[in-house]
């Protein structure tokens, strides 16, 4: 996985394309996928470099604007790409709390969004992004992508964030495989008479 060519005024790649940094400034720095993300495919972005003389962070998200290289790219993407419509994205705190579902939600620990935080995120088949900080899946932080279009990764090195690196996409297992596949084959009313194991309907089920 890389960058897509497509990007902000201030922002200069290296490493063929897999590290994005904002040079100049605050703003500008928006960088996308190099190709559109599947249905539960995590795109995941390492912070490399961060200044803390700027405020506010790094901004994450999904896009099915169409993104080539005549695509005029904004300042921001909040509210820049997102007052477009076709564009959902989350502004990163400086801390996140980590809850423990075994402990009636209670915050068990904070991670400080910093050097050497990864930030994975990924869009379900009923359009919710999740949001994953250091392999931890915080859930569903915003809805509404349009599955039915072509969707990018969208990142904005906004801020005290001035340097990211995309990692390599984690392969996703048969079942997440399958479960995308039939979920646009198969009408939702009838997933029930599909001869496949009740524990492999219901997932298909929880999923549309």
């Amino acid at each position: 996985m890389k960058f897509h060519e497509c990007r902000g005024h201030n922002i200069t790649f290296s490493n063929d394309k897999k590290a994005a940094a904002r040079t100049h400034g605050f703003s500008n720095g928006i960088v996308f996928s190099s190709r559109p993300i599947r249905p539960n495919e995590i795109f995941t972005i390492l912070i490399e470099e961060m200044q803390p003389d700027w405020c506010g962070n790094l901004r994450c998200g999904f896009t099915w604007e169409n993104i080539n290289k005549h695509f005029d790219v904004p300042e921001y993407s909040l509210p820049g790409m997102t007052s477009q419509g076709k564009t959902r994205v989350i502004a990163l705190p400086t801390k996140i709390a980590i809850m423990d579902e075994e402990k009636d939600k209670t915050p068990t620990k904070y991670v400080i969004i910093d050097e050497g935080t990864t930030v994975g995120f990924k869009y379900n088949l009923k359009g919710q992004i999740h949001l994953i900080i250091n392999d931890t899946d915080l859930g569903p932080v915003i809805q509404n992508v349009c599955i039915d279009q072509n969707v990018y990764a969208v990142v904005d090195i906004y801020g005290s964030t001035t340097k990211i690196k995309v990692l390599s996409p984690k392969v996703q297992s048969l079942h997440e495989i399958c479960v995308v596949a039939l979920s646009r084959l198969v009408p939702k009313a009838k997933i029930s008479a599909l001869p496949l194991p009740r524990k492999f309907i219901k997932s298909l089920q929880s999923a549309m």
